[in-house]
């Protein structure tokens, strides 16, 4: 996880010089708290047995331009390139069962 932010501030630096690139970057720390559930039919939560979890959620997206011109009408015609992940880290305590630890997901734009 180090290695990926320490690779989009180095791309993000990188680019930036160039002053047309679009980069954001942005971490989130959800606390400590005890699992829930609600049965079926009934409103109120009740807790998991003693578990708790925390998560580190990381997220970046990158729109980089590689092709920019004015037409001959004058109008912009721009290509480019859109990246962004999401990479998660669960901190699960006191489960009988293993749970899922890290969720990582890329995507590109449509």
């Amino acid at each position: 996880m180090k290695s990926v932010s320490i690779c989009l501030i180095a791309a993000g630096i990188l680019f930036c010089m160039e002053g047309n690139a679009q980069i954001s970057f942005k971490t989130e720390y959800i606390g400590n708290s005890a699992y829930m559930y609600a049965p079926s039919g009934d409103e109120s939560s009740v807790k998991v047995g003693h578990s708790e979890g925390s998560a580190i959620v990381c997220q970046g997206m990158a729109n980089i331009p590689v092709y920019m011109k004015k037409n001959e009408n004058g109008r912009p015609v721009a290509w480019g390139v859109g990246l962004g992940g999401a990479y998660a880290s669960l901190n699960n305590k006191n489960f009988t069962d293993d749970m899922v630890a890290e969720i990582m997901n890329l995507k590109t734009p449509r």
